[in-house]
């Protein structure tokens, strides 16, 4: 885990979560999951910004534009 990226609290009126995000690198590519269903690899060309939670785009239109 590396910098701090951002943190932001974001309310789904149902709950309230804090979303931190921190730059990281994989040593390996298969991941334990313990937040979420699923997750897979893609390139940010690939990304559906639309298909991601609203606390998530701002991060990942962040990080689409660090390449």
């Amino acid at each position: 885990v590396g910098d701090l990226l951002g943190e932001q609290i974001f309310d789904y009126q149902e709950k309230v979560i804090r979303l931190t995000v921190f730059k990281a690198r994989a040593e390996h590519r298969d991941l334990v999951l313990s937040e979420h269903d699923d997750q897979k690899w893609v390139r940010p060309e690939h990304i559906d910004i639309n298909t991601l939670s609203p606390a998530d785009r701002p991060f990942v239109k962040m990080l689409m534009t660090l390449g």
